[in-house]
């Protein structure tokens, strides 16, 4: 199901939108959850965009890489903020002198109530208005 998901993504240059990270509840295995286990797909689908969910806490400097190296891995950081606001601040700050900012989506949710979409949005503006100065200036130089 999951390649046949992919070939019509990549025929149809789609989005793909995949959970990686943190899951929901408890008992998890987060291993399963590394984005760098997709990579096989990147690879295959070069056409699909991969939007990969909730900053894929706990590996964001793996998903970072991975953003970085696949022209078609994008970053989504929803649900990032509200998991770890530091985490998300640091990711946030490292891939914006890493990966190339069109890249990542610094706000995105799967929310399904109106209350978590707006503190997660306040949350998410917070701490993208805290990013130094000096790691928007690679943004506007070129």
């Amino acid at each position: 199901m999951m390649h046949f998901v992919c070939r019509v993504a990549d025929d149809n240059q789609l989005v793909y939108q995949i959970h990686t990270g943190l899951q929901e509840g408890n008992g998890n295995v987060i291993y399963d959850s590394n984005p760098t286990l997709l990579t096989n797909l990147f690879l295959e689908y070069r056409q699909a965009r991969f939007d990969l969910f909730h900053m894929g806490y706990p590996y964001v400097m793996e998903l970072g890489n991975l953003a970085k190296n696949f022209r078609n891995v994008f970053i989504d950081m929803c649900w990032g903020h509200i998991i770890s606001p530091e985490a998300a601040r640091r990711a946030f700050f490292e891939w914006l002198d890493a990966v190339p900012a069109n890249k990542i989506s610094a706000f995105g949710g799967d929310y399904c109530f109106v209350d978590g979409v707006y503190g997660h949005q306040l949350l998410a503006r917070q701490n993208v208005a805290s990013a130094p100065f000096s790691s928007y200036s690679n943004l506007h130089s070129s």
